[in-house]
């Protein structure tokens, strides 16, 4: 069986000035943050106005937290590691930030 980009056509469109209202309002409500794991330093590329750190430590986490943005990542460099390693990385920043939070 073919797919065909023709079923696309099928939905309703979407208002986007409608979606964008929305998102920003439930942003705006949001009161918790999201911390984001990147284990590439090319991911992060394409983000902008969010901040980026390079490390975990309780200094760079009290930054992050105390943030005016709901968002912030973390870059781990973990690509290269085994599935142990990253494991054992993951649960440490785990650990960093409920003690940060």
């Amino acid at each position: 069986m073919a797919i065909s980009a023709d079923v696309l056509r099928s939905y309703r469109s979407i208002d986007e000035k409608v979606v964008d209202k929305l998102l920003a309002q439930e942003i705006k409500n949001n009161n918790k943050k999201i911390v984001v794991l990147d284990d590439d330093p090319t991911g992060v590329q394409t983000v902008h106005d969010i901040s980026v750190y390079t490390g975990w430590d309780a200094d760079s986490l009290r930054e992050a937290f105390a943030e005016e943005n709901n968002l912030f990542y973390i870059l781990t460099n973990s690509r290269g590691f085994t599935e142990e390693q990253t494991k054992a990385a993951h649960l440490e920043i785990a650990d960093a930030v409920d003690q940060g939070s």
